[in-house]
């Protein structure tokens, strides 16, 4: 699993390397181009369903996956 730093990270990255400009990312992903500009920097952090957007302006797509942690009971049947 990704922390949030590296989630970041790798938002960044694609967001360079697309040669978009954050005014573009805005456009694509319907987030003002305030709030890109705090995502990207990691001064705010994306809830879900904005990280999602983001990504996918970016050429990116977010997968989830269920993870068990270790603690707690599985649920009954």
């Amino acid at each position: 699993p990704m922390n949030q730093e590296q989630i970041l990270s790798v938002l960044k990255t694609a967001a360079e390397q697309s040669g978009l400009t954050q005014k573009e990312i805005a456009e694509r992903s319907g987030i003002r181009q305030e709030n890109v500009s705090r995502y990207l920097s990691g001064k705010k952090v994306p809830e879900l369903a904005t990280l999602v957007k983001l990504a996918e302006a970016v050429g990116l797509e977010v997968e989830l996956r269920p993870v068990k942690r270790g603690r707690g009971r599985p649920p009954k049947k």
